[in-house]
């Protein structure tokens, strides 16, 4: 710091509370807590009050003077500039939500979990439509294309193909991913004969299948049967519960014996052959020598 010269104070951004929120974007207090709650504005609460960030804000009024009004309060992308439904994204991009949803995990889209939603960059869904359309429009794609549609390999020439794929793909090494993706169609596409994938088709729903559930009974004209209980009761004896063996009554030892197997120990024979001889167990042995019985 030079002398003479005041260097201005340095800003630092501090969170705003909702009433500030609302305040700088125009709307009502309970417009910004509804946001709040429902994930569409990035906030923090501490006790009864939400913090959001000024930069979020900042970010939020770029779209217009008042960015809540006309919106859809059915999905957060509504609320946040440059992102899109995965809906809508799947519209631009002519597939399914669930495929947007493969392609978010897979990288190719950029998208943010609010809840229970995602919300799809706008910029990563023109990305991605750019990379596809050189493929589709792609002279080498669209003439692997036509050769495959029409049953000849693109290869080695060979033609009336019923299943160009398993050709390919003994022949040439190229299993049938790689060959939709040469063709610049989609995985669900098929590239077989016309006739082929008719038969497949059928193959697949199963006629004579449909035919008899067709002609099973309905199920309303069921309701309420019940199985007829049957007559006459089995007459094969039911095994009853095996009779356990009586437990072994607890030898008696008179005092003799108790005598006798004293002095022996005294006389310095081991509690296992004195066990051994008189007929008893060790533990046996061992307590009348120690005075316990």
């Amino acid at each position: 710091m030079t002398d003479g010269v005041t260097l201005p104070p340095r800003r630092v951004s501090a969170p705003l509370t909702a009433a500030d929120a609302a305040r700088s974007l125009g709307v009502q207090l309970r417009v910004v807590q509804r946001a709040l709650r429902r994930g569409y504005l990035q906030g923090e609460k501490r006790g009864n009050a939400w913090l959001i960030q000024e930069a979020v804000l900042v970010e939020l009024a770029a779209a217009g003077p008042d960015p809540f009004r006309g919106t859809a309060t059915s999905h957060p992308a509504a609320w946040m500039p440059g992102f899109i439904s995965a809906a809508d994204a799947a519209r631009e991009l002519g597939v399914t939500a669930g495929y947007v949803g493969a392609l978010v995990r897979r990288g190719r889209l950029e998208a943010r979990r609010v809840g229970v939603w995602l919300a799809v960059s706008e910029a990563s869904v023109a990305r991605y439509a750019e990379r596809r359309i050189p493929v589709e429009e792609d002279p080498t794609s669209g003439e692997i294309r036509r050769l495959i549609l029409d049953g000849t390999c693109p290869w080695c020439g060979r033609t009336n193909l019923l299943v160009p794929a398993r050709h390919v793909t003994s022949r040439h090494g190229i299993d049938r991913r790689e060959l939709r993706r040469l063709m610049g169609v989609r995985t669900r596409t098929p590239i077989c004969a016309p006739e082929q994938t008719e038969l497949r088709r059928q193959r697949n729903l199963r006629p004579e299948r449909l035919a008899q559930l067709r002609t099973l009974t309905p199920w309303k004209e069921t309701t309420g049967t019940r199985r007829p209980a049957p007559t006459t009761r089995s007459t094969i004896p039911r095994p009853g519960p095996v009779p356990s063996p009586p437990a072994p009554r607890r030898q008696r030892i008179d005092l003799p014996q108790r005598e006798r197997i004293a002095s022996r120990r005294q006389a310095g024979l081991t509690f296992r052959a004195i066990a051994e001889e008189e007929d008893v167990s060790e533990v046996t042995v061992l307590r009348i020598c120690r005075g316990h019985r």
